[in-house]
C-alpha cells in the first residue's frame, strides 16, 4: 500500500505539516523498511522521467486553464452582461477543477520548497484558502469594504503581490480563490452591473470625496480582475516554465533512491488524506442535495456537488504521476482504487440525488483510499 499501516499516524502528521507548508530537513523523513524494499525493485531513473513529465503536463494545462479565464473575463469586461458574467463563472469553474490536477506537485513543493526554482510559493499564490472576502470588495456589513474601496492604495501588480497575505494569510488577493469571489460576489450575488465602467463622475461620486474616475469601485474593481487574471497566468506560466527548462529537476535527481520513494509516498499519502476529506464532504452534500424540495436543476446546491465530484476525479488521477515508485502490486492498489474512483464517481445519480445509494458508493470510494494509506 501507500505506506504501511502501522505508520499512520506518522503521515497524519506529515499531512498537517504539508498543510502548514512546513519544510523539513533531510533527516526528518526517513525511508521505512518497505520503501528500501521497494527501492532494490524499482527503476527509480525511469520513476522519475515519468513522474516530471506527468507534473509538466499538468502544469501545462493549467496554464492553458488560466489564459482561457483570463480570456473569458476579458469578454465580460469588454461586454458587461448577464451572458458574459455567465461564460466568466463558467469558465471559472473549469480552472478551479483544473487546479486540483496540481495536487501533487504542490505536496512535493511544500516538502521540498528548492525543488523548482521559482520565486514564489505555488500553492499560497495559485491556490490560497481560504480568505477573506472583505479583504477585497464589500462584504456583509460593510458596504465599502476591501481593495476595491480603499483609493488610498494604488492598484498595480506589484501592489497586490505586496498586499497578498501582508499580516494574515487570510488576507489573500492573488490566486484561483479571490477572483473566485471577485466573480461570484457574496452568496453569488455578483452582478453584472458592478463591473460596468464608469467614465465621468457623479454629484454622488463627489459628495463622497472621489476626485477622477479610477477612484469609483466599479472601475476600481474591473482593474483589481484584470490585475488579479494577468498576475494568475504569469505565476502559472513561471511556474509551467521552471516544468520545462529540465526533464528532471536537479534537485530531485540529487536525492538518494530511497528519499525519493519517500517523499512521492509522503506526498501521494497528503494527497489521497485530502481526497477522503472530500469524499466525506460530497457525501454530506448529496445528502443535503436530496432532502431540498427544489428540482436538482434549480437547487443552488447542484452546481457545487457536480464541482465536487469533478474536483474528486481530478484529483484522483494526479496519483498516476508517482505510481512508478510502487511495487508493481502497489501500483496495481492504486490504478484500481482510481479507475473505481472514476467509475463511482461518474455513476452518482446527480440529476435524482439519493442518498442512500450515493452514502454506499462514496463508502466504497473512501474504503478504497483508505487502504492506500
Amino acid at each position: 500500500m501507500l505506506a504501511i499501516r502501522n505508520r499512520l499516524f506518522v503521515l497524519t502528521l506529515v499531512s498537517l505539516l504539508v498543510a502548514c507548508g512546513q519544510s523539513r530537513e533531510d533527516s526528518e523523513l526517513e525511508p521505512s523498511p518497505t520503501e528500501l524494499d521497494s527501492e532494490a525493485r524499482i527503476d527509480v531513473a525511469e520513476a522519475a522521467l515519468h513522474l516530471w513529465q506527468t507534473l509538466t503536463q499538468e502544469s501545462a494545462g493549467f496554464t492553458q486553464s488560466a489564459r482561457l479565464l483570463a480570456e473569458a473575463v476579458n469578454r465580460f469586461l469588454a461586454e458587461p452582461n448577464n451572458e458574459t458574467l455567465l461564460e466568466a463563472q463558467a469558465q471559472w469553474q473549469q480552472s478551479a477543477v483544473d487546479g486540483k490536477s496540481l495536487a501533487l506537485l504542490i505536496t512535493l513543493l511544500q516538502q521540498q520548497p528548492a525543488l523548482l526554482p521559482v520565486e514564489f510559493d505555488p500553492a499560497f499564490r495559485l491556490l490560497a484558502s481560504p480568505i477573506q472576502p472583505g479583504f477585497l470588495d464589500r462584504f456583509g456589513p460593510y458596504p465599502y469594504s476591501g481593495l476595491v474601496f480603499d483609493i488610498g492604495i494604488a492598484l498595480s501588480q506589484q501592489q497586490l503581490v505586496e498586499q497578498h497575505g501582508l499580516t494574515d494569510r487570510e488576507e489573500v488577493v492573488l490566486g484561483i480563490y479571490a477572483i473566485e469571489f471577485m466573480l461570484f460576489g457574496e452568496q453569488a450575488s455578483r452582478s453584472a452591473q458592478d463591473y460596468v465602467p464608469v467614465s465621468e463622475l457623479s454629484a454622488a461620486h463627489r459628495e463622497r470625496g472621489l476626485e477622477s474616475v479610477e477612484e469609483v469601485s466599479q472601475n476600481r474593481r474591473r482593474h483589481l480582475l484584470q490585475l488579479q487574471l494577468a498576475q494568475l497566468v504569469a505565476d502559472a506560466s513561471q511556474l509551467e516554465q521552471a516544468l520545462q527548462s529540465t526533464p528532471i529537476p536537479s534537485a530531485w535527481q540529487a536525492l538518494p533512491p530511497a528519499r525519493q520513494i519517500a517523499e512521492i509516498r509522503s506526498a501521494n499519502s497528503a494527497v489521497v488524506t485530502e481526497l477522503m476529506i472530500a469524499v466525506g464532504e460530497l457525501q454530506n452534500a448529496i445528502a443535503q442535495l436530496s432532502t431540498s424540495e427544489l428540482p436538482s436543476e434549480q437547487n443552488p446546491l447542484t452546481p457545487e456537488v457536480e464541482r465536487a465530484v469533478a474536483t474528486l476525479q481530478r484529483t484522483l488521477a494526479t496519483l498516476d504521476a508517482g505510481s512508478a515508485y510502487y511495487s508493481e502490486v502497489e501500483q496495481e492498489a492504486i490504478r484500481s482504487t482510481v479507475e473505481d474512483g472514476e467509475r463511482i464517481l461518474k455513476e452518482l445519480p446527480l440529476d435524482q440525488p439519493d442518498a442512500e445509494q450515493s452514502r454506499v458508493a462514496l463508502q466504497s470510494l473512501y474504503e478504497k483510499l483508505k487502504n492506500l494509506l
